[in-house]
């Protein structure tokens, strides 16, 4: 059982939607959807991060531009911008998931509940300024994908990884929400809120602890956990691979397949080669028994796999995110994609050294 299975590993022949994945920048559109066919991903969801002037204005615009080139294979999850034309309000937060989804967005993507852009963006997630988004989400059942909280090591001195420090996600100075404070607005929303439709990433950071994972999931019935990993995720899993296999079986309609994929623009053969070997290592966990190598640092050599019964995989490989979002995905509305960029790119002219390329949905290419 302790012996590392050294043996090539063949995937099921499955079809796999990616519910969580990245785009950088517009000219590596091809690269990402290369690099996810490589993989085996025969459908691709790109998820988009809040944008404000100081950032990532142009993600929305990235994720219009790939749908409109690859229709059937692209979903996207549109960002909210803040700070776009003066303080946000609850009118026009929720007049953007309109617009969203007018324009053809499968869902919204929320990072507001990670520590670093709940920070910088300033309101707490139960905060009445979003009260407009979430009525408008829950009566359309439009879906969010949510990253709520980091794993509790970030707020540990004794514990923060020094990658988690290079990457800024090192939390002791007492200037960041505490974990638990930021679940507890989550607890109101859902509150507030009940048929919300949530998937909420990285497991909710939850792996180490099975029994609040599945107190979680009972007392919330509308809202999944995508299995995008983090740092700390399948070496938690790979503790008790047993219990694990019984929770992914018991909760097998809410358990979505993601990888955090992304291709960067600087030469990525390595860094391609690790997506891959990611997807391998994911598939790898769901689809066998016994330990073998993993990926990254923090799973090098320490995954046990949970070895699922097929009927369980084709749920969380497709079938519980076509059930969520779809079978395919909404068509791109040019003109309401349009009236979206041109009011980011309005809202940014004054400051041309962001170089936010003029993307327009519909030109000949």
């Amino acid at each position: 059982m302790n012996d590392i299975h050294s043996a090539p590993f063949q995937a099921l022949p499955l079809p796999t939607i990616d519910c969580h994945v990245h785009l950088t920048h517009h000219d590596v559109i091809h690269d990402l959807m290369s690099l996810q066919a490589d993989a085996g991903i025969g459908r691709t969801c790109i998820v988009c991060v809040p944008g404000s002037p100081e950032r990532s204005l142009n993600c929305n615009a990235c994720a219009f531009l790939a749908k409109e080139l690859y229709p059937n294979e692209v979903y996207n999850f549109g960002g909210l911008v803040y700070n776009i034309d003066g303080p946000a309000t609850a009118g026009d937060l929720r007049g953007q998931a309109e617009l969203l989804r007018e324009a053809g967005c499968d869902g919204v993507k929320m990072l507001e509940g990670k520590p670093t852009s709940r920070k910088r963006i300033g309101f707490r997630l139960d905060d009445p300024v979003y009260e407009g988004f979430y009525d408008f989400m829950q009566e359309s059942g439009m879906p969010i994908i949510s990253h709520v909280a980091d794993p509790a090591s970030f707020w540990d001195p004794a514990l923060v990884s020094p990658a988690a420090k290079a990457a800024g996600w090192d939390y002791t100075d007492g200037t960041f929400p505490e974990r638990e404070s930021i679940y507890g607005e989550v607890d109101n929303v859902l509150k507030r809120f009940p048929r919300l439709r949530i998937v909420f990433a990285h497991f909710y950071f939850l792996s180490q602890d099975m029994e609040c994972a599945s107190r979680f999931l009972d007392e919330h019935p509308n809202v999944s956990f995508d299995l995008t990993p983090g740092s700390e995720m399948y070496r938690n899993f790979s503790e008790n691979p047993e219990g694990w296999h019984d929770f992914f079986t018991e909760y097998q309609d809410r358990l979505i397949f993601g990888t955090d994929n992304f291709a960067p623009r600087e030469p990525w053969s390595e860094k391609s080669l690790g997506m891959t070997d990611k997807v391998r290592m994911m598939r790898q966990f769901l689809e066998t028994t016994g330990r073998f190598e993993g990926f990254g640092t923090a799973t090098r050599r320490h995954v046990m796999g949970i070895g699922l019964e097929r009927p369980v995989l084709e749920k969380i490989y497709a079938g519980n995110f076509e059930r969520l979002v779809g079978v395919k995905p909404r068509p791109l509305n040019p003109e309401a994609a349009n009236a979206h960029i041109e009011r980011v790119l309005a809202s940014n002219c004054a400051d041309p050294s962001l170089g936010l390329p003029s993307i327009r949905i519909g030109a000949s290419r």
